[in-house]
C-alpha cells in the first residue's frame, strides 16, 4: 500500500520574509515604547514630601579627629535642606553661625534632578565604593578624617550614602565612577553651603567680578564661573575669604579663585591658584 505524505509547509518564499519583518517591526515598538518611556521618567519631576519636619537632602561630616562637644552643645548636620525649599546650615561648634536660605521650587527640583538622575545617587551603595576602594592597589592611607555622608528623600524613598575622606579619595581614584559622582554632589551641596553664608546679592557680584578678573589676567582660563563654583568661606576679624574652584578638564587644569573682602564688602585682594 502506498502511502502519501503531503507536506503543509507553505512554500511561498515570501512567507518567511514577511514573518521576519513582522518580529522586527514588533521589537521596534516595543524598544520605542521603552524609550518613551524612559524619556517620560526622565522628564518627570522627583517628588519630595513639603509637610514633613525630615529634610528632603543632607550632607553631613562624621567621625575624624575632633574635639568632645562642650556641655550643653549638641552638633547639628553641615546643610540641610527642606521640602519647601528652606536652607539650614549646622554647627559644628558653639561659635559657627547658623545661615539659612530660601530655594525656590524651581531650584529644588534642579538639585534633586542633578543629584538623582545627573548623578545617579539613588544607584550609590556604599559598601560597594567600599570594595572598590579597598580592591585599589598600593592606595594611599589616609588617617583621622571624616565621612561624608549625603542623605536624600523622596516620597518615595531615603537613601543614604557615605564614603570615608572622600575628597581625598577621589583625587587618587577619579577612575571608580561613583566616588566621582557622589563628589559632584557633595560639592554642589557645599556651594549652596557656601551661598547661604554669603548671601545670593553678594555672591552674585563676586561671581561677576570673579570671570571680570580671569578675562583681564587668566586669559587661559574660563570666564564662566557661577554659584554651583562657590566652594567655601571664612571670617577672620572684619574680613572673610569667599573661594571658587573648578576641577581640571581637557581644556584646562583645576584652579582657584579666592577673593578677600572687608566688612563694607569692598574687595581687598583677588588670587588665583592653579593646581
Amino acid at each position: 500500500m502506498d502511502i502519501r505524505v503531503e507536506s503543509t509547509r507553505n512554500t511561498n518564499p515570501l512567507h518567511g520574509r514577511n514573518m521576519n519583518q513582522l518580529v522586527f517591526a514588533l521589537m521596534l515598538s516595543a524598544f520605542c515604547l521603552a524609550a518613551i518611556r524612559a524619556a517620560q521618567a526622565q522628564d518627570r519631576a522627583i517628588e519630595a514630601p513639603v509637610d514633613s519636619q525630615d529634610p528632603v537632602i543632607v550632607l553631613d561630616y562624621t567621625g575624624g579627629f575632633r574635639r568632645p562637644d562642650p556641655p550643653g552643645f549638641s552638633r547639628t548636620p553641615f546643610l540641610r535642606i527642606y521640602g519647601d525649599g528652606r536652607l539650614i546650615t549646622g554647627q559644628n561648634a558653639p561659635e559657627h553661625p547658623v545661615h539659612e536660605l530660601q530655594l525656590s521650587s524651581e531650584e529644588l527640583q534642579e538639585l534633586l534632578t542633578f543629584a538623582i538622575k545627573d548623578q545617579s545617587f539613588l544607584e550609590l551603595d556604599s559598601q560597594t565604593l567600599k570594595m572598590l576602594i579597598e580592591k585599589v592597589p598600593n592606595r594611599i592611607q589616609i588617617m583621622d578624617a571624616g565621612t561624608t555622608e549625603i542623605t536624600v528623600r523622596t516620597t518615595e524613598e531615603t537613601h543614604t550614602v557615605g564614603v570615608y575622606a572622600l575628597a581625598l579619595i577621589v583625587k587618587q581614584m577619579d577612575f571608580i565612577r561613583g566616588l566621582v559622582q557622589l563628589h559632584a554632589i557633595e560639592r554642589r551641596l557645599k556651594s549652596l553651603h557656601t551661598l547661604a553664608a554669603v548671601g545670593r546679592e553678594s555672591a552674585e557680584q563676586l561671581v561677576e567680578e570673579a570671570n571680570k578678573f580671569l578675562a583681564t589676567n587668566h586669559s587661559d582660563l574660563p570666564t564662566d564661573l557661577s554659584l554651583h563654583d562657590l566652594a567655601w568661606s571664612s571670617k577672620t576679624g572684619p574680613n572673610m575669604r569667599i573661594a571658587f574652584t573648578r576641577g581640571k578638564t581637557e581644556q584646562h587644569g583645576a584652579f582657584s579663585v579666592t577673593i578677600e573682602q572687608d566688612s563694607a564688602k569692598s574687595t581687598v585682594s583677588i588670587n588665583v591658584q592653579k593646581q
